[in-house]
């Protein structure tokens, strides 16, 4: 068997997405929603979880910045 080279996240933002999942174990993982990507032919599921309150972060963080 032939040793593959690690492959870092970096790798996978270069990828193409095949299909976007949830966690098939939502007790364990809730709100958690997987990855399915393709780098050299080969697929990797990269987990991954949407915060809620990304958007009002992200607007508190920019309100601030315009009294810089």
């Amino acid at each position: 068997m032939q040793k593959r080279p690690k492959k870092l996240f970096s790798d996978s933002l270069r990828g193409d997405v095949w299909k976007v999942t949830d966690h098939p174990d939502q007790s364990n993982y809730p709100g958690q929603k997987l990855y399915f990507v393709i780098v050299d032919s080969y697929i990797y599921v990269v987990p991954y979880i949407v915060e809620k309150d990304f958007s009002k972060n992200n607007n508190t963080q920019q309100e601030g910045n315009k009294n810089v």
